[in-house]
């Protein structure tokens, strides 16, 4: 057995944001508190100005020492993760949304990796959670030491990640889509990373989500102005432009116009354009990989027809 606590802390501090969240976030908590593992934690929940009951149901588990509850205006989704990282005391720190569940046994399965690997993160796999209660397989890992980019899903939760990598990084507010902050920033900071075949995390198919909301709204437009946020912030962690980069940008570009097609066509014109800006400026040397040459190039060649021509390849 392991010692209870570490540097005076915790091994593990677990935030997790609760907006509205009536009708999951007890099970969340419990899903939490149930688990059994060697290694201490902490919950920290943080009520982020919720207008149902979530602040009264939460507020039932507050006598419990490991159980942190906070209150606050609403901050939005990133507001609440960050409010939970300046919190955190634990050496390692995981994410779980307010309408998913922890599965048995996975912190024990997730920090046993991270300690005996000395990992930066740890990532297991996941079960998709539909409204029928039925559950099909979302990833299908085995035991690997990884390179981040292009091998984790992109997601902040089913993970556990060294506290320090968020020592001077926090989630962008304001934004939608901020989880891209991992494959921007997190991922180039990371020494190890491992995968793992445990299935430790269910997550909910939420059709009140942002995946499906966005379709029609102007905030969706957030996915172009959340990556040139973090292009910009790059330089602030000293991290060089790479073709990983690249790539990243250029798949978060078709992305764009699958989370912006409805808007019309004057709004897919002026992101088109601010997309061949943000590739001159940050791009101007780097390699894509093959299967985004094209795409690579409609851009760089400000060739509009075979912009949207390559991007309906891949939404159509």
């Amino acid at each position: 057995m392991l010692d209870v606590c570490v540097c005076g802390g915790y091994w593990l501090s677990i935030v997790l944001p609760a907006y509205n969240s009536e009708k999951w976030v007890d099970k969340a908590i419990k899903s939490v508190l149930s688990q059994e593992t060697d290694y201490s934690y902490e919950l920290i929940v943080i009520d982020d100005g919720s207008e149902d009951s979530t602040g009264e149901i939460v507020d039932k588990y507050s006598e419990n020492p490991d159980v942190h509850i906070v209150h606050q205006e609403n901050r939005g989704f990133s507001g609440a993760r960050n409010a939970g990282i300046d919190m955190a005391a634990g050496e390692y720190i995981m994410f779980l949304d307010s309408d998913d569940i922890l599965l048995p046994s996975s912190i024990q399965s997730l920090m046993k990796c991270a300690v005996e690997n000395n990992a930066d993160v740890v990532c297991g796999n996941f079960m998709r959670r539909y409204k029928n209660e039925e559950c099909k397989q979302g990833t299908n890992y085995s035991f690997e030491k990884v390179k981040p980019l292009g091998k984790l899903y992109g997601q902040p939760w089913g993970k556990v990640y060294r506290r320090s990598l968020f020592d001077n990084l926090r989630f962008p507010e304001g934004y939608w889509y901020e989880d891209s902050i991992f494959s921007m920033i997190v991922w180039q900071q990371c020494k190890s990373a491992y995968t793992i075949p445990e299935y430790v995390y269910e997550y909910l198919m939420n059709e009140d989500g942002i995946t499906v909301k966005s379709r029609k709204s102007p905030k969706s437009i957030d996915s172009l102005y959340v990556i040139r946020a973090l292009l910009k912030d790059k330089s602030k962690f000293n991290l060089k432009i790479e073709d990983t980069d690249y790539n990243v940008f250029l798949r978060t570009a078709k992305l764009t116009y699958r989370r912006t097609c409805r808007l019309g066509s004057k709004v897919q014109k002026a992101i088109f354009v601010n997309q061949c800006e943000l590739a001159d400026l940050y791009f101007p040397d780097n390699n894509p990989d093959e299967s985004l040459a094209c795409f690579s190039k409609a851009l760089k060649q400000h060739n509009y027809r075979v912009y949207l021509q390559e991007c309906l390849r891949d939404y159509l």
